[in-house]
């Protein structure tokens, strides 16, 4: 705990002569690193607290001319625009207080290139993992400066666009805080050779690795009108947020499961339910980790999802906060990171793991999520006090769902031959098609020989013949009365289970048929439906 009263224990007066130290970064306030100009004695100096007239360490010489200076993540960075490192760059490993590290440029980043006069830098870990995975830069150049982000893919830094200066700006310092799955940006803006006397509000609402919001719009346009305005003689060399207090938020979290069974071809079956109790603060939700259990295999599954909700009841209108669209058996550790999903004190927040189980699924299979650990739960702040009993889920069996019907069913009348047509569902073992005289209304069970010559083909139990058993379409219906309206049903086998059923109807007729030359006259194409038609078989036109 520190009070507010000014410390003038801690001076440097080895370091920065004949000009000035420009900019100062601590994690703690016990010691400093800190950057400017001035040859042998500039660049990047340790300072202890309280150090007096003891001398600094100047911890790289790789250069000695640096401008901003910053930590983040126990990682030191600088800024400058001196001969080879025109950029931003590393400073040793983690934290150095000793002589001899090595300033190295960003990878991905060329310097002079990406920037030219940078300034102020800031880093945003969108996903909370604590890794950087933005970096916003105010670069002072009048061409190519302004607001620039990058974004991080496995250490490689990559341009993301900018905000140009106004004509005969500048901007020079700048800071940055997540809000949700955005950015907020605070900037300093001055004359193009003068101090910053301005502070700019912006929202940058673009993805990690999209390009900055309002990508080629000046800062002024972009932003709007300033939020600060300096008074005169009064200029603004940085912003950051001052420290306040924040309540450490403790979350009760209490394991059950929200369902008995899971039906085939469910989108949202509930597999596991986290009940979070939120007191004393805002809780931030940055992740979970749960594991599968069960019986069941790959196929099984299309996704699985992350959903919050204000009740212990999981519907459609709940929110999905993340979703995993691989499925590789039981086992599976289902990360859903990178939420940055606020919990308010005082309320009951529902986390559900819900799957979407296949139409296919394989019936008494079972699927389950593991005990979850309360170090699987991730919060935005390391001091969130979590409390619960982690505890498994119950292995759910996937029951019988709605097997789907076929789709495009048709009959078509008007020959003496019925063709039968339509397209197969994704879950298919056969189908039957049954052919009655009057609508069917009887279930089928078991499997079935059919015969598409209607008047050899065998009974259906409630009425009617199965004409076809199999998976092709269309099929020629024959065997029919003239004239006699039909009904064809055809029902979807998937393993042992049967769908409703899709029906149609309709109605054989005789048809005039003219010879187009001679041959065999129930194998070859002598037939036509006109005179001067195209040649047919028997069959093709309609004939028995």
């Amino acid at each position: 705990m520190h009070d507010a009263s000014i410390n003038t224990t801690t001076r440097i007066a080895d370091g920065y002569d004949a000009n000035n130290i420009r900019s100062a970064a601590t994690v703690t306030g016990d010691a400093f690193w800190t950057g400017g100009p001035g040859g042998a004695s500039g660049g990047t100096r340790y300072v202890p607290l309280g150090n007096g007239l003891t001398a600094t360490t100047q911890i790289s010489s790789t250069i000695t001319n640096t401008r901003g200076t910053a930590i983040y993540n126990s990682q030191l960075y600088v800024s400058s625009q001196s001969g080879s490192n025109i950029g931003i760059s590393t400073v040793g490993s983690g934290l150095p207080t000793n002589s001899g590290n090595t300033t190295t440029m960003l990878t991905g980043t060329t310097t002079n290139v990406e920037l030219k006069n940078p300034h102020g830098f800031a880093f945003v870990d969108q996903d909370g993992n604590g890794t950087p995975d933005v970096m916003y830069v105010a670069d002072a150049d009048a061409t190519n400066g302004g607001l620039m982000k990058f974004s991080n893919t496995g250490g490689t830094w990559t341009a993301r666009g900018r905000l140009s200066n106004p004509s005969g700006r500048a901007v020079y310092g700048l800071t940055a805080k997540v809000e949700g799955s955005d950015r907020r940006l605070f900037l300093n803006l001055g004359g193009s050779t003068t101090i910053a006397t301005e502070i700019y509000s912006f929202l940058d609402n673009s993805a990690v690795t999209s390009n900055i919001a309002s990508n080629g719009s000046d800062i002024i346009t972009a932003c709007g009108t300033a939020i600060i305005t300096a008074p005169a003689n009064v200029g603004f060399k940085g912003v950051s947020f001052a420290p306040v207090f924040v309540p450490t938020p403790t979350v009760d979290h209490t394991f059950t499961t929200p369902s008995l069974s899971v039906s085939q071809g469910s989108t949202l079956a509930g597999l596991y339910r986290v009940q979070c109790d939120i007191t004393d603060g805002n809780a931030l939700l940055t992740g979970i980790t749960v594991q599968t259990t069960g019986s069941y295999i790959s196929s099984d599954i299309n996704n699985f999802k992350l959903i919050i909700s204000t009740d212990a009841t999981l519907d459609g209108t709940d929110p999905v906060l993340a979703t995993i669209n691989t499925s590789s058996g039981p086992g599976q550790n289902l990360a859903f990171t990178g939420l940055g999903q606020n919990l308010p004190a005082g309320t009951t927040r529902y986390l559900f793991i819900a799957a979407s189980i296949s139409g296919c699924a394989n019936v008494g299979n079972t699927i389950g999520i593991a005990s979850t650990p309360l170090t699987s739960i991730t919060y935005g702040s390391a001091l969130t006090i979590k409390n619960g009993t982690p505890a498994a889920g119950n292995n759910l069996s996937i029951v019988l769902g709605t097997l789907d019907n076929v789709s495009g069913l048709s009959a078509t009348s008007g020959t003496p031959i019925v063709p039968v047509s339509w397209t197969n569902p994704t879950c298919v073992t056969e189908v039957i098609v049954v052919a009655h005289t009057s609508s069917i209304g009887g279930t089928p069970t078991g499997t079935y020989t059919g015969n598409t010559n209607f008047a050899l083909a065998p009974a259906f139990p409630g009425g009617g013949k199965v004409v076809y058993n199999g998976l092709s379409s269309p099929q020629n219906i024959t065997g029919l009365t003239i004239g006699q309206t039909y009904f064809f049903k055809v029902f979807v086998r998937f393993g042992a289970n049967y769908s409703s059923g899709a029906e149609v109807s309709a109605t054989p007729q005789l048809v005039n048929i003219y010879s187009r030359g001679s041959g065999v006259s129930h194998t070859d194409a002598i037939w036509s439906l006109s005179p001067n038609g195209t040649a047919q078989t028997l069959a093709a036109v309609g004939g028995m």
